[in-house]
């Protein structure tokens, strides 16, 4: 069997991906990578590279993966992970300076991709170069919203401890029309949120299934603002409609009833769903309570203290407000607990304390993501962002990003942990798989103790760990 590794110079790549320069890092990469056999019909330009051992093992073909290339060093990260892995996955230019040279053009065709995809970041460098040569701002921004449109995203599913939120996406306020945004003569900005709500129930169904399947403990919020956001008051409608179709028990419904108030239009949106998008769904059952959504912070907040099982549903806006909270509640709390130790002259560590009494949730860092979409595969991501200027250090320190112990060398342990559960959803049957992907992470964890450097850790992965398929 041939090395399913590719040749990767860590701090060689580390260099391409930090200059700004156009097409540079493209260039560098499709270099680097074979380019894949799949076509994506009626887009010759798509750009797809292929990595790792894509031939049967034992008789047994592992479904591939996505793992863009990205930026900083989330780039070198997952990178990194799945080139020591050497299972089969597809990579493409995901970095901000290819994202605007290529003008977002594979966000037009990666859904149809049906593999999961493991996101990085969207932002990257906060300039790019521009066609003149200066510098300037991505196109498309962060193209987040581009992307979760274009991808058929309809909701984001993040757990963290005792709490799980569901975002329904896109939803307010996030506009991209810009032919509808215009600021009226008396000051007032316009725009038009283009929140497609079919998306909604698919998130709705979602929500409602992950509650009936985690028991009658749990319970499911809701926070929307009906009464300011139009937008919100069809949505709570379309809900309306659809808790009808189960046993759920609705036990704090909202003051109005928005189903009688938005009647044609829900019926429209519920016209819209395939035939049999409700099958199954009148023997789902647990219980539900609606808050407007600025209400929600708070029940949340009281929830964690009590250590409730709570999913949260609630709007894009509004549950990225609410995983902040949630990311930011457990230091607030902690912080507190220490305070009280000291008021009453009791000596105690409350971060043990904390683990003590039972608490799951850290500040956030931690927090998976999973984006669902209506055709393709899942998106997994994490919430720490791209360590962008750790990168930059170690460039400026021959490859210290510890800055000569002063600082944390960068941990890439959210790329292994999301590459391993990229590989698991896409091969869910999979039990040899699963079992050697939980030792390669075992083998991860235990190099990673040693609290070397990336570099350094990076090398000494490539000789613990034998690729998958590769003779030992």
């Amino acid at each position: 069997m041939a090395n399913s590794r590719l040749d990767i110079d860590m701090m060689e790549l580390a260099r391409e991906e930090a200059a700004t320069e156009r097409g540079r890092l493209l260039r560098y990469l499709d270099g680097i990578y074979p380019r894949a056999d799949v076509q994506v019909e009626g887009h010759p330009e798509a750009i797809i590279w292929q990595g790792g051992n894509h031939e049967p093992v034992d008789g047994v073909t592992v479904k591939p993966i996505i793992q863009p290339a990205c930026d900083r060093f989330s780039l070198l990260g997952a990178l990194g992970a799945a080139n020591a892995l050497g299972l089969p996955y597809f990579s493409l230019p995901f970095d901000a300076q290819s994202r605007h040279d290529l003008k977002l053009a594979q966000l037009d065709w990666l859904q149809k991709l049906p593999y999961p995809m493991v996101k990085w970041s969207t932002r990257g460098a906060g300039v790019v170069a521009q066609e003149d040569g200066s510098e300037g701002p991505i196109l498309g921004k962060s193209g987040n919203a581009t992307l979760r449109t274009k991808l058929q995203v309809y909701c984001n599913v993040r757990p963290h401890g005792t709490h799980t939120t569901v975002r329904p996406m896109p939803m307010s306020p996030y506009c991209q029309d810009k032919s509808a945004r215009r600021l009226g003569a008396d000051g007032v900005f316009h725009t038009e949120m283009n929140t497609p709500m079919v998306r909604f129930a698919y998130a709705v169904r979602l929500w409602l299934q992950l509650l009936d399947a985690a028991g009658a403990d749990v319970v499911g919020h809701v926070a929307l603002k009906p009464t300011q956001h139009d937008e919100d008051a069809l949505a709570a409608g379309i809900l309306k409609f659809i808790l009808g179709k189960t046993k759920f028990t609705d036990r704090q419904p909202y003051g109005n009833d928005y189903y009688s108030e938005w009647t044609k239009e829900v019926d429209l949106v519920i016209g819209l769903l395939p035939d049999d998008f409700f099958d199954g769904m009148e023997n789902l059952s647990g219980t539900v309570d609606h808050y407007i959504a600025d209400n929600a912070y708070g029940a949340m907040q009281k929830a964690i203290i009590r250590q409730d099982q709570v999913i949260t549903l609630a709007n894009d806006i509004d549950g990225d407000r609410g995983t902040d909270v949630d990311a930011d509640t457990p230091d607030v709390l902690r912080l507190f607990g220490a305070r009280l130790l000291e008021h009453l002259g009791v000596e105690g560590d409350m971060d043990q304390i904390w683990v003590d009494m039972g608490y799951k949730q850290t500040n956030g860092k931690d927090m998976p993501s999973a984006m669902y979409t209506l055709d393709g595969g899942v998106i997994l991501e994490m919430t720490l962002g791209t360590a962008d200027r750790m990168l930059l250090r170690a460039l400026e320190n021959d490859g210290d990003e510890t800055v000569g112990g002063t600082r944390n060398a960068y941990d890439d342990t959210i790329h292994w942990d999301l590459t391993v559960q990229a590989y698991k959803e896409a091969n869910p049957d999979n039990k040899q798989l699963h079992d050697w992907l939980d030792a390669q992470l075992a083998v991860f964890q235990e190099v990673r103790g040693k609290n070397m450097g990336f570099v350094d850790t990076y090398e000494e992965l490539l000789t613990r760990i034998v690729p998958w398929g590769a003779a030992a």
